[in-house]
Parts: C-alpha cells; sequence; structure tokens
C-alpha cells in the first residue's frame, strides 16, 4: 500500500507484489465510479495501518536514530517489537460484540 505518486510498479511487478494506489485524476476532470470505490476502500484500510504504525512509534527504539552498530540486528527488532503491538487490545473494536 502506497500513496500516490509512488511509481514503483517497474520493481514490484517482478518480485509478484501487487501494489495497491489510490486512484488519482491524471489528466482526467473526475475519477470513475469504480476509482471511487476503490479508493474508498484503501483509504479505510490505511486508517488501521495507519494505527498499527502509531503503536509501533510508542517504542523508543525504532522512533530515534538507529546507531551503526544495531543495524545487523534491526529487523530482530522490529519483529519483537511488532509481536508486542499484535499482543495488545485489538486496532478496530467489534461493536457487535455485548462487553457484559
Amino acid at each position: 500500500m502506497a500513496d500516490r505518486g509512488f511509481t514503483i510498479e517497474d520493481f514490484s511487478f517482478p518480485r509478484r507484489v501487487k501494489l495497491n494506489i489510490p486512484a488519482f485524476t491524471k489528466c482526467k476532470p473526475q475519477l470513475s465510479n469504480e476509482d471511487v470505490t476503490t479508493t474508498r476502500r484503501i483509504a479505510h484500510v490505511r486508517i488501521h495501518v495507519e494505527r498499527a504504525i502509531r503503536r509501533l512509534k510508542v517504542f523508543k527504539v525504532l522512533s530515534g536514530t538507529v546507531p551503526v552498530s544495531s543495524l545487523k540486528n534491526f529487523d530482530d527488532i522490529l519483529i519483537v517489537c511488532s509481536a508486542l503491538v499484535n499482543l495488545r487490545s485489538d486496532l478496530i473494536r467489534d461493536v457487535n460484540v455485548d462487553t457484559d
């Protein structure tokens, strides 16, 4: 998932990665109905991605400058921090579940 303007399909296609980018009105007066629907769906999901990223930023090791000596371990640090975020409460509350 990326913002408008990220034109990296050339890099992602050979690796079989699908890139979800909101539609934009390149040389068109307005978006088609299909493009509007797709863009809204992407925006809805991005809200939750941003919430997860915000939870990751709480960890000081991820929010500051990473020393060069830690770079070889940074993948492991990110995995541990992500696992801890995943153990927290849900990003989205299910409104259909009773909390009695």
